[in-house]
């Protein structure tokens, strides 16, 4: 599956939120993410390093080289700007972008959750709770619609592909809704934490 620019952006400024890191083993970050089942080029990802260094996201360091090691040590080691620092914040906070694939992005986030104040990592799973809702409830209503108009559909189908249809349709039902019941368990984990760190003088209304 193709994904978005703004996906592989937010992995690298994520990972170098963690330090700084040489183009080689950001790529291997980036792989290891995507899985045994996606490849993510050399032509691909160094053209979005530059570009991302041009605009002020991350910078270029270079490396000290060892006399007995020059050959295997890369000249350029990557950290984050300031820039990058905000643009990393706006990135994780935006909840109205890249709706068609948030599912893959969202996860993605929750991996870079200590890099937010809880308030903030709350926000984000209450949007992502909302989001699950609303495909559990559109993809219900679609199920139950077709199942009702079966034969009188618009689209020709013989009741044997109306019931492959409709088995692929409620599979996916459940899919949403066992992410929905993960997000509904994260959420309160979230607030347990900020629950915890508040104060006793909070909590009495001190």
């Amino acid at each position: 599956m193709p994904q978005t620019p703004v996906y592989y952006e937010l992995i690298i400024l994520g990972t170098l939120m963690g330090g700084q890191f040489h183009g080689y083993l950001i790529a291997k970050i980036v792989q290891n993410i995507l899985g045994p089942y996606q490849k993510l080029s050399k032509g691909r990802l160094y053209p979005l390093l530059m570009k991302l260094e041009k605009g002020g996201l991350i910078a270029a360091e270079p490396v000290s080289e060892q006399p007995e090691s020059r050959s295997h040590i890369p000249s350029r080691r990557f950290r984050l700007t300031e820039a990058g620092r905000t643009q990393f914040h706006a990135l994780m906070i935006d909840t109205t972008s890249y709706l068609g694939e948030y599912q893959r992005i969202f996860l993605q986030k929750v991996a870079y959750f200590s890099f937010l104040r809880p308030e903030e990592r709350l926000h984000l799973i209450e949007h992502y709770v909302g989001y699950c809702q609303s495909l559990v409830s559109y993809g219900s209503g679609r199920a139950e619609e077709l199942a009702q108009s079966g034969m009188k559909s618009p689209i020709s189908m013989t009741n044997a592909q109306l019931t492959d249809l409709l088995t692929g349709m409620q599979h996916k039902i459940r899919q949403w809704q066992q992410e929905l019941l993960w997000a509904e368990e994260l959420r309160e984990q979230i607030k347990a934490t900020i629950h915890s760190s508040a104060s006793p003088d909070d909590e009495i209304g001190i």
